[in-house]
C-alpha cells in the first residue's frame, strides 16, 4: 500500500486543568461558529471548482469524445453527480471528491483526443491493409508474407516500421520461386519479421513513454490553471500574484523532477491553502521538523538530513527502511504538511503511517487536523519494485 496526503499542523501546549464551565461553553460556541464559517467557505470554493469541471466535461461531450473513452466518461459523470449531492449535505466530503476529480478532469482532454486519433489511425490502417491484402495475395509466397506481417498488430508498431514492411513486400511479394525453394524463403521472411517486431516493440515503447510524459505535463498545466483561476477570487491581488509566481515555479520544478500529477497537486494545495489558527513561523516549523525526524527514527526509519528547498520555501525530510520502504514529509510555513509513504508490500504502509502520526500528536504535541487523502495504491507489492536511487535529486515527495 502507498499513500499521499495533505494535512494541517499546529503546535499545542499543555492543557490547563483549571477551566471554568463558562469558558468551556464560550470556547465551544466559538469553535462551532468557526466550523460553520469554514464549512461554508469549503462549500463555495468547491462549487466553483465543480462548475469548471462541468464546463470542461460538457465541452468534451460536445466534441463527441466520450465515445472513444465511454467507461471513463461514465465514471466522471457519476462523480460529478455525487459531487453535486455532497455539496448540499457534506461539503468536506465534496471537497475530498473534488480533489480526486481535479487530476482526472485535467487528464481527460488529452487522453480522449489521443484515443480518437488512435481509433481513426487504426481504422485507416485496417482499410489500407485490406486493400493491400487483396492486391498482393496472388501467390503462396505473397500470402505467407502477409500472414507474417499481420502478426504486427499494434498500430503504433506498424507505423514505426512501415517503410521496412513496404521494402519487405517489394523484395518478396512478386518473386517467382520453385516449390523446393519456398521453405527456405519462408524461413528468411520469418527471421526478418522477427527482427522487425523486436525493433518496432522497442521503438513503440519509447514513443508511448514520451507521449505519456507529454500528456502528463499537459495535465499538470490544466491542473495548475484550475487552481490559479481560484486566486482571482482573493481580495488581496498582490498576494495572489505572488502565489501565481510560486505556483509557476512549482510547475517548472515538477517538470524537471517528473512529479506525478497527484504529487504536483499536493504541492499546489500546500501553496494555495493556509490555516488561519496556526501559529506560523520558522520556530514553529523547526519544532515540527524535529518532531517528525524523531518520530521517524523511533518508527525504524533511517532519516536523511532535512533540507530546505529555496524555490518553494519548504523543508523536505526523507527516510527509508532497509527493506526499501520510503517516507517523505514536506513542511511549509503556512501550517501545511505533505507526507508520502511508498514502496510497501500490502497494508504495511498503514501501520507505519499510524505509528508516526500517533507519535507526532501524543509525544511531541503536533496537532494534526483537516487531513485529506490525495492518492492511495493499496494493491502495490514492493517485491518487484526497485527502491528509488537516493542519490538522485528529487526534492519533493520521493
Amino acid at each position: 500500500m502507498s499513500e499521499l496526503a495533505l494535512l494541517e499542523w499546529t503546535i499545542v501546549g499543555p492543557v490547563s486543568a483549571r477551566g471554568t464551565a463558562a469558558v468551556k461553553r464560550q470556547k465551544k460556541r466559538q469553535e462551532e461558529a468557526r466550523r460553520a464559517q469554514h464549512l461554508e467557505r469549503v462549500r463555495e470554493t468547491t462549487r466553483r471548482y465543480r462548475d469548471r469541471y462541468r464546463e470542461t466535461y460538457q465541452d468534451l461531450l460536445a466534441q463527441g469524445l466520450d465515445r472513444f473513452l465511454p467507461q471513463e466518461f461514465a465514471q466522471v459523470e457519476q462523480q460529478l453527480d455525487e459531487l453535486d449531492r455532497l455539496l448540499v449535505h457534506d461539503p468536506l466530503a465534496a471537497r475530498d471528491l473534488s480533489l480526486q476529480l481535479a487530476p482526472t478532469i485535467s487528464r481527460l482532454p488529452a487522453r480522449a483526443r489521443q484515443a480518437r486519433r488512435e481509433n481513426e489511425e487504426e481504422r485507416r490502417r485496417q482499410e489500407e491493409r485490406l486493400a493491400q491484402l487483396r492486391a498482393e495475395a496472388t501467390s503462396e509466397l505473397g500470402r505467407f508474407l502477409e500472414q507474417a506481417i499481420a502478426q504486427i498488430t499494434d498500430p503504433v508498431e506498424q507505423d514505426l516500421v512501415l517503410e521496412q514492411l513496404q521494402a519487405l513486400r517489394h523484395e518478396f511479394a512478386g518473386r517467382s520461386v520453385l516449390p523446393e525453394e519456398l521453405p527456405a524463403i519462408q524461413r528468411e521472411i520469418t527471421e526478418k519479421i522477427r527482427h522487425l517486431r523486436a525493433q518496432a516493440a522497442r521503438r513503440a515503447q519509447e514513443w508511448r513513454e514520451a507521449k505519456a510524459r507529454q500528456m502528463e505535463d499537459e495535465a499538470r498545466r490544466k491542473l495548475l490553471d484550475l487552481y490559479t483561476a481560484e486566486l482571482a477570487k482573493q481580495p488581496n491581488q498582490l498576494q495572489a500574484q505572488q502565489k501565481r509566481e510560486r505556483l509557476e515555479n512549482l510547475y517548472k520544478l515538477a517538470q524537471s523532477q517528473g512529479l506525478s500529477l497527484e504529487e504536483f497537486q499536493a504541492c499546489v494545495l500546500a501553496e494555495t491553502e493556509s490555516t488561519e489558527s496556526a501559529p506560523y513561523g520558522e520556530e514553529a516549523r523547526r519544532q515540527a521538523v524535529r518532531a517528525i525526524v524523531e518520530s521517524l527514527n523511533r518508527s525504524g526509519f533511517i532519516v536523511d538530513q532535512p533540507r530546505r528547498i529555496p524555490e518553494t520555501d519548504e523543508v523536505l525530510i526523507r527516510a527509508k527502511k532497509p527493506a526499501g520502504a520510503e517516507a517523505s514529509f514536506s513542511i511549509r510555513l503556512n501550517g501545511t504538511m505533505i507526507y508520502k509513504f511508498d514502496h510497501y508490500e500490502g497494508m504495511k504502509c498503514r501501520d507505519d503511517i499510524d505509528k508516526v502520526l500517533a507519535l507526532l500528536e501524543q509525544v511531541y504535541g503536533i496537532q494534526l487536523s483537516d487531513a485529506r487523502l490525495l492518492w492511495q495504491n493499496p494493491d502495490r507489492l514492493s517485491k518487484s519494485a526497485r527502491p528509488l536511487d537516493w542519490n538522485q535529486r528529487r526534492e519533493s515527495h520521493g
